[in-house]
């Protein structure tokens, strides 16, 4: 899994020059951005449900 704010297509082609095909990320979620915490901080709780609900 992976989380990223790039096309999938672009990761991808990224992940297939510098990585071994069992190493590179099967799955891709497209978000806007990446969800922050009043902090500033990646919100890793709204990450998970972003991928739980693509996932359904």
């Amino acid at each position: 899994m992976a989380f990223w704010t790039a096309t999938a297509g672009e990761l991808q082609a990224l992940a297939a020059k510098g990585l071994a095909r069992y190493k590179q990320p099967r799955n891709f979620i497209e978000l806007p951005d990446l969800p922050r915490t009043p902090t500033g901080k990646i919100n890793r709780r709204a990450l998970r449900k972003a991928y739980c609900k693509d996932r359904s």
